[in-house]
């Protein structure tokens, strides 16, 4: 924890028997043996065969990448007094600035479009205004380079009401030139020595850009629909719980179930209440939301996994969390908004989130999330899997869910889009992991503390509000602003405690 988070909360986390107590590894593998004969692979091929066994079906259409149009604002001569200073040469900035522009985005799928990019008159303005209209490209990056370029980037942003990027390099600006536009929708402004920091807006873009090409399933009653998710534009395409069941059942134990089963039992700290074949039917689950997101072309899935899955399948949540720990969003119970914001942060950040139910311990004034489906590569689809217990679900039902240990100091944001044009944002700190019992909650049980409900964790509203690692409020606060989205705390009055899966789009 940097020194920066730790100043930002008051008091120290809290520590758990359940993250401090050593686990005796002899006895965890005598047990993890269960499933150790089932399939000779070794442990470390594991992933490799996995990925080898693709389900047979269509994949989500290539997403279009988005165009990036530039416009440098600039003196006409190479190098002026004034401000920018100290010999700045014109010629070479643009020149530098282009170079890196086109590396991030040959790295982020970004078509950057330098045709025409240095504008030195009030000709050059209107002609870069007038190709902007004609291509309509997905968003502007525009750099005005000296103190008398600020009134044409405002003709520009008045002008074109496209999404719009900022770049001012540190000399060629004061702040009442950039402070009016730091807040102004539709704007996301980069003032640096280095125009690779405009790396993450150009991620904003490109997130934007692929949401709108992108299906969601809703696996939810038993009839087909489609809507779309508001102005996110994404595609929700709804499918009949029977489908998925009937997804399940095709995908019967062979070897390649019998991989992953291996790999989650090998992986594991410690294993609980479960059995070897309990773990087997339940990693039959990756490979039939696989199955179903391939028929359907998706890119994510959201199921009624509780009341659907009850005596017919089991439920999902080792299988989600696989999916989840490699990229897909997989969300429980048909929860559209949570779901949405898995689409969000997987595109955005990088990295999965844990969506649970809200809960409070009013004794040590911590706010907590619970569920039974929480990923394990927290840090990132390429990072180490946080440490995960194989637990039953917490209906008592020997369905496999992973109680998974979150770091005690992380810092995360919380997340979730109420309806969408509101995303909930709020930054909090892991203080502990409630064991289950004697917690009657669901499996993974974090506590924590939210800031600004430092003294009232009841103050932290919304219902199955995802928890990522890092501190992302500042990103998905900027991405808001750039696209139309409000951001707000869990405690805005706008904000629901109820369930609300289905909210209009």
């Amino acid at each position: 924890m940097t020194d920066k988070e730790t100043l930002r909360f008051s008091r120290c986390p809290l520590h758990h028997e359940a993250c401090c107590s050593d686990m005796d590894r002899r006895s965890f593998l005598k047990q993890a043996s269960i499933l150790s004969a089932a399939v000779p692979v070794a442990a470390g091929a594991l992933g490799h065969a996995l990925a080898a066994a693709a389900v047979t079906a269509p994949a989500p259409a290539e997403k279009q990448p988005p165009v990036v149009k530039v416009g440098y604002l600039r003196y006409a001569k190479a190098v002026g007094g004034g401000w920018p200073g100290h010999g700045f040469n014109n010629d070479l900035a643009c020149k530098e600035y282009s170079q890196k522009l086109e590396q991030m985005g040959r790295e982020l799928n970004v078509r950057i479009d330098l045709a025409d990019a240095e504008i030195t008159d009030e000709a050059g303005v209107d002609r870069f205004v007038a190709a902007a209209k004609k291509q309509t490209p997905d968003a502007l990056l525009i750099c005005p380079i000296g103190l008398g370029q600020w009134d044409r980037a405002q003709k520009i942003l008045g002008t074109t009401g496209m999404p719009t990027l900022i770049f001012s390099q540190i000399g060629t600006a004061f702040t009442w030139h950039t402070t009016p536009l730091a807040s102004r929708p539709g704007v996301y402004l980069v003032s640096s020595l280095d125009i690779g920091d405009v790396r993450p807006g150009l991620e904003m873009v490109r997130t934007e850009k692929t949401l709108r090409q992108s299906t969601l399933l809703v696996v939810k009653g038993g009839s087909d629909e489609e809507k779309v998710y508001g102005s996110v534009g994404t595609r929700l395409k709804y499918v009949s719980e029977e489908a998925y069941v009937a997804a399940y059942q095709k995908s019967e134990v062979d070897d390649d179930v019998r991989r992953l089963a291996e790999e989650a039992v090998q992986e594991a700290k410690e294993i609980r209440e479960v059995n070897r074949d309990d773990v087997l039917q339940a990693a039959r689950h990756y490979f039939a939301a696989k199955r179903l997101l391939a028929e359907h072309a998706a890119d994510g899935i959201t199921s009624n996994c509780l009341g659907m899955l009850y005596g017919k399948t089991g439920t999902p949540c080792l299988g989600y969390s696989r999916l989840m720990d490699e990229g897909i969003p997989a969300g429980c119970e048909a929860d559209v908004g949570s779901a949405m914001t898995m689409m969000l942060i997987h595109n955005l950040l990088g990295r999965p989130g844990f969506m649970a139910d809200p809960l409070v311990d009013t004794a040590r004034n911590l706010f907590a999330n619970a569920h039974c489906n929480c990923p394990t590569r927290l840090d990132g689809f390429d990072g180490p899997r946080e440490p995960y217990v194989l637990r039953a679900h917490h209906g008592h039902w020997h369905w496999v869910s992973p109680q998974v240990l979150w770091r005690i100091g992380q810092v995360f944001t919380l997340s979730r889009f109420q309806k969408p044009g509101l995303l909930i944002v709020d930054r909090a700190k892991v203080a502990c992991n409630y064991e289950s019992p004697p917690s009657a909650a669901c499996i993974t049980n974090v506590g924590s503390v939210v800031e600004g409900a430092e003294d009232n964790p009841h103050k932290v509203g919304g219902f199955h509000v995802l928890q990522i690692y890092g501190d992302h409020v500042a990103k998905l606060r900027a991405y808001g602003r750039l696209y139309g989205i409000e951001a707000v705390h869990a405690w805005d009055p706008r904000v629901s405690f109820l369930f609300e899966p289905d909210y209009p789009a």
